[in-house]
């Protein structure tokens, strides 16, 4: 079923446009995740994203334009322009996935460097359904809380916790200073040959 958010009232939501752009390590499930914000959809094979890919959703007036950045190192200096102007940052790393979180230093010097400091930035462990897990809740926690960031867990597969964030998003960028939208320019890229029910903590 589409997204339906609860948090705010209908008059309310109807003003609102947000731009939400997702990064991380290819394969952690970055377009899976905007997939089911949009469609409630999850796609078994998924392609990678090449370069940046968007699309704008609607559900009950509440519009988001979903911009999805690749993991691939050879798109990173593509990628990088695409964070100006977005209301919403989601750092996606895999809970099965340890090299994924480890360089997740990496991904937020890119953020510091590239990002608006306006902009609500959250942590997201995807894939909490596979096992065996190698990155504890806990130790996620503690580095969003080192970084500043909010933290959430999901799964994308199930959609376990995936709406409850996307509702505590909705509710956080309504509160927050508007952010300075430049015009992006589109390129086009040729290609090169869960355990636990969380979200939104500190």
């Amino acid at each position: 079923m589409p997204y339906v958010c609860k948090y705010l009232k209908a008059d309310t939501v109807r003003q609102m446009s947000y731009k939400l752009v997702s990064i991380g390590d290819a394969s952690t499930g970055k377009t899976s995740l905007l997939a089911r914000f949009g469609q409630n959809t999850f796609d078994e094979h998924q392609r990678s994203t090449i370069g940046v890919e968007f699309s704008t959703v609607e559900h009950s007036g509440v519009k988001m334009t979903l911009w999805d950045t690749a993991g691939q190192e050879r798109y990173r200096t593509l990628t990088s322009s695409y964070y100006r102007g977005a209301d919403i940052v989601l750092i996606v790393y895999a809970v099965s996935d340890r090299d994924s979180f480890q360089n997740l230093d990496s991904w937020l010097q890119e953020l510091s460097a590239y990002g608006d400091t306006s902009t609500l930035r959250v942590l997201v462990g995807n894939k909490t359904d596979v096992e065996p897990r190698t990155v504890g809740f806990e130790e996620a926690q503690a580095f969003a809380h080192r970084h500043g960031l909010s933290f959430a867990e999901v799964s994308v597969r199930t959609g376990a916790g995936v709406f409850q964030l996307l509702d505590w998003m909705v509710g956080q960028i309504h509160t927050r200073p508007p952010v300075h939208r430049p015009t992006p320019k589109v390129t086009r890229v040729t290609p090169v040959d869960t355990r636990r029910d969380s979200c939104c903590a500190y």
